[in-house]
């Protein structure tokens, strides 16, 4: 029985947080080279609106992912059974 229930949980897990462990651990590998100080000095020779306005989506996109992060882990559907 503790098999199945062990066998059960790491699925559920995985299926929870695969997809954002792998997204993690293919942007730590991207960016373990020199590929970001690369990134950096391109962009800064390219002086484009465009760059502007993608960064400011990129930090936007960011911001909104991390706040749905934290609403989703404070969320208690029985926050008055406790009282």
């Amino acid at each position: 029985m503790l098999k199945k229930l062990l066998k059960y949980e790491f699925r559920a897990t995985a299926r929870t947080y695969g997809g954002m462990y792998l997204a993690l651990l293919a942007a730590s590998v991207l960016f373990a080279g020199p590929l970001a100080p690369r990134l950096r000095d391109w962009a800064a020779k390219k002086d484009s609106p465009l760059l502007d306005a993608g960064y400011a989506v990129l930090a936007a996109a960011v911001f909104l992912v991390s706040a749905a992060f934290l609403i989703k882990g404070t969320y208690n559907p029985f926050i008055y059974f406790n009282f």
